[in-house]
């Protein structure tokens, strides 16, 4: 907090409004803090993708512990009591000591056949696997933007998320997917049940493509270029 003292009066440009709180607490004025989402470099399909024909759910991010990937393991072991064809995909690494501890736990909960650590991907795999998956599990206790749901979005898929800083910002129930309370793996876990087998999730899916729309590179570099001219009119005449 002493820190950024030195930069109360000081112009800050942040992607949510989960981090402009935060700066609002560490001392920073309010009126010095605009809120100008990031931007997607996925191109957003037209149409809902052919998705697998198993209830199929993806995890991707950097396999650490506050990114709550063991939640999302948790959560698809709920999953999977009902659906027993679903499965996991887990895209992303890390430490080998902490992933061989995902795969531990994929063991114990005797879900070895359903769920698949893809590791690193190239971005063309990736939204081939986006495409596929029903459901996007972003189970971070603490984002600064939640990239990935705007990507998955971008996908045709919509995002099971946790009602969290980052999150709560960009996933809106019932518009590009739901949020729940942290460690809710049964209530996540059947509502994703359900949404898999109603007529809802084809709505969701198109209205996930659509949200994603809204985070094109145009309209936020004007926004940024817009901002930046306003703080320095010398340079911007």
């Amino acid at each position: 907090k002493l820190y950024f003292s030195f930069y109360k009066n000081t112009p800050f440009l942040t992607g949510s409004n989960s981090t402009k709180k935060d700066l609002i607490i560490y001392g920073i004025n309010e009126k010095n803090i605009t809120v100008i989402p990031h931007g997607l470099f996925l191109k957003p399909v037209d149409t809902i993708p052919e998705k697998k024909k198993n209830l199929t759910l993806l995890y991707v991010s950097r396999l650490v512990k506050m990114k709550g990937v063991e939640d999302a393991i948790n959560i698809f072991s709920q999953v999977i009591k009902k659906v027993p064809t679903a499965r996991l995909w887990i895209v992303g690494d890390g430490e080998r000591k902490y992933v061989n501890n995902l795969h531990m736990l994929v063991k114990k909960l005797n879900l070895e056949n359903a769920v698949i650590f893809f590791g690193y991907v190239t971005e063309k795999k990736k939204i081939e696997l986006y495409q596929k998956s029903h459901f996007l599990l972003h189970t971070s206790i603490r984002e600064g933007f939640g990239f990935v749901v705007i990507e998955a979005n971008s996908q045709g898929t919509p995002v099971l998320a946790y009602n969290t800083p980052g999150l709560l910002d960009i996933v809106k129930n019932g518009v590009n997917g739901f949020t729940f309370p942290v460690k809710e793996y049964t209530l996540i876990a059947n509502k994703c049940i359900t949404l898999y087998k109603s007529s809802e999730y084809e709505r969701l899916a198109l209205s996930s493509i659509a949200t994603s729309k809204q985070y094109n590179w145009s309209k936020i570099t004007r926004q940024s270029l817009h901002l930046i001219k306003s703080l320095f009119p010398h340079y911007y005449p």
